[in-house]
């Protein structure tokens, strides 16, 4: 980022580092491409391809290397039965792409295809996706890649987890724990993790399983969930320490009912 770029309210950032070296990073609740209404139903297909496009300026603006999604739709009948990864990865301009659907209605079936995804400028090695299925009602889960940066592998996971009940959070972070195999790569987890770290210890339990870092955990100004009060926060970057923060995020533009988070990362 140049020095006379405006820096977001919601940004902090450390000296410059030298170009090349930096890897800029974000996650963003897509809402079924819904942006900012309640519901998706009924709405028609030009509402949700309006959305995905601003989301595509924003991305265009920003220019993260690596995104991590939740909610992001296949081909959903609820959603204007179109590929929103696809159609949001043409308008921004995205090399790679890797998509899971978690859903699971009695069979799997196209017409309600959305899970979590990863674009990306880097190719993606060793992708796969996870459903975690630990609760009858479970439709959430997470998807895993690899790419190369500056000389080293990285395993980056794009997750999501329950909104509703603290104790299928931890579920699914202790299904996360047994399923990752990272061999001692380092690791970007991000995601809606639908908890903030005074609610629930489900968040802590990922970062102490993982030796993770997060940017300023106790802040109570970092707030990405502001469509019921209190707002609230739930979406987080959490590396590996051999990874250090040059800059955090909270991008104010309401492209959805989350706002995204982005972070610069570099090695230490």
């Amino acid at each position: 980022m140049k020095p006379e770029e405006p820096i977001h309210p919601l940004q902090a950032r450390s000296s410059e580092q030298t170009p090349g070296t930096v890897l800029r990073v974000a996650t963003l609740n897509l809402a079924h491409g819904r942006g900012l209404a309640r519901i998706r139903l009924g709405k028609p297909r030009s509402v949700f391809k309006r959305n995905l496009d601003s989301i595509a300026k924003v991305l265009h603006r920003e220019k993260p290397d690596v995104l991590a999604l939740q909610e992001a739709d296949g081909i959903n009948a609820l959603s204007g039965a179109f590929d929103h990864l696809f159609h949001l990865k043409t308008a921004a301009e995205y090399d790679h792409h890797m998509h899971g659907s978690h859903v699971k209605v009695g069979i799997r079936i196209p017409a309600l295809h959305h899970g979590t995804a990863i674009l990306s400028r880097y190719e993606l090695f060793e992708s796969r996706s996870h459903a975690f299925r630990v609760d009858p009602t479970d439709t959430k889960g997470y998807v895993c890649a690899e790419i190369g940066f500056a000389g080293r592998r990285v395993l980056v996971v794009s997750v999501h987890l329950d909104f509703k009940f603290a104790r299928l959070r931890r579920r699914q972070v202790r299904s996360i724990c047994k399923t990752i195999e990272h061999a001692g790569k380092p690791l970007i987890i991000m995601g809606d993790l639908n908890c903030d770290w005074h609610q629930d210890d489900a968040i802590r339990l990922l970062v102490n399983q993982f030796n993770l870092d997060a940017w300023q955990p106790d802040s109570r100004e970092l707030m990405t969930y502001r469509s019921n009060r209190p707002h609230r926060r739930i979406d987080w970057i959490l590396i590996s320490r051999e990874m250090t923060f040059i800059s955090h995020t909270v991008w104010p533009d309401h492209l959805s009912d989350h706002l995204a988070v982005a972070a610069e990362l570099h090695w230490k």
